[in-house]
């Protein structure tokens, strides 16, 4: 009877543990995640005022850096400008020489904004309600690319 009762006992446990090994197992993990779909709220976060902190450029060659140029930016400064992207798809650039206007809109992580006829396209490294932060990457074929990041802080909603 002892034996029979270890044995109850000794099944109850594996499949428990069974049981919760298999909900760890299909546990969904990141790689899974469809990353070419927009962030829902990148939509909503991007709307305000938000002011240029910061500009970094690197240059590759075959993979490694071959210069880095950083620009830092402060309200005084004649090159500091802000953008308002608003509910409606406009992108407002205040700079030094005036303001200008452009339609803008979020795909797939990327943002676009119009320029001449075209869209000029910036993936977004990271939004939220505080910063921002955008870049663009370029890859001539011939072993040399381009990546410039631009830091972005808010201003106001």
């Amino acid at each position: 009877m002892k034996r029979i009762l270890n044995w109850k006992l000794f099944l109850f446990a594996a499949s428990l543990l069974l049981s919760s090994l298999s909900f760890v197992a299909c546990n969904p993990d990141k790689e899974d995640e469809d990353t070419n779909v927009t962030t829902p709220n990148y939509k909503e976060l991007i709307i305000g005022k938000w002011g240029i902190v910061k500009e970094c450029e690197e240059d590759y060659f075959n993979g490694v850096i071959e210069s880095v140029n950083y620009n830092n930016y402060d309200p005084s400064h004649e090159d500091y400008y802000t953008v308002t992207f608003t509910s409606n798809g406009k992108a407002i650039f205040n700079h030094s020489s005036g303001a200008d206007t452009t339609d803008y809109y979020i795909l797939n992580n990327d943002l676009y904004l119009a320029e001449g006829g075209e869209n000029f396209k910036q993936s977004i490294g990271s939004l939220n309600s505080s910063s921002l932060n955008l870049y663009i990457s370029e890859d001539d074929g011939d072993g040399y690319s381009y990546k410039m990041t631009s830091y972005y802080t808010r201003i106001s909603k």
